[in-house]
């Protein structure tokens, strides 16, 4: 865990994450849409893995898939001299935005953010989904039917290790996790802080 907090941004600089160092980065950028709703006033995890951390993506909670964006871009390294010196990394960097909607925790979005040979991002429920590539466009896909994920189930992967930025559209309460906490698969994150 490198980051957790609301999502509301701060008084001078509304709607953005902190990156690092007082740099911060637009959540309408990362997920490259014209808006942020549902998830101002809700929570965000910054997960990072490293190459030598497993790079299985899995869904933090029962729901449904009801799409994703997959969005081209650069490829700089997520390692903390990145983070603490290009602006607005995380919104720069290609990444595959999953959408959920679930029951606990309302729409969830999970941003799985590209780097330096980590290029490929494959998804589990859409084999048609090609990263990494020459002139690529953005892609959104929502589908008519969502796909139904069970809390554990892997639904995607990198090619080595990145960083994984799960936005909630209500408030999760990390517990017992800190800045540097080592994530266990299977391990619960957080639960629903009810206002």
């Amino acid at each position: 865990l490198v980051q957790a907090g609301v999502t509301a941004g701060d008084a001078s600089a509304p709607g953005t994450l902190p990156q690092a160092k007082g740099r911060r980065y637009s959540l309408t950028a990362l997920l490259a849409f014209p808006s942020a709703a549902p998830y101002p006033g809700g929570s965000y995890a910054v997960l990072y893995l490293s190459p030598r951390d497993y790079h299985g993506v899995h869904a933090p909670a029962d729901g449904e898939v009801t799409g994703y964006t997959a969005v081209p871009g650069d490829l700089y390294p997520v390692n903390p001299t990145s983070v603490n010196h290009v602006d607005s990394l995380y919104a720069r960097n290609e990444r595959v935005i999953v959408h959920l909607r679930t029951d606990r925790f309302g729409h969830l979005a999970l941003a799985l953010v590209g780097a330096t040979n980590v290029g490929r991002i494959t998804l589990t429920f859409a084999p048609e989904l090609k990263t990494n590539r020459k002139g690529a466009q953005i892609v959104r896909k929502r589908y008519d039917s969502p796909v139904p994920v069970s809390r554990g189930a892997r639904i995607g992967a990198f090619e080595l290790g990145s960083t994984v930025i799960l936005l909630a559209e209500r408030r999760v309460e990390y517990g017992g996790l800190a800045v540097g906490s080592r994530i266990r698969t299977g391990a619960q994150l957080g639960h629903r802080r009810d206002a």
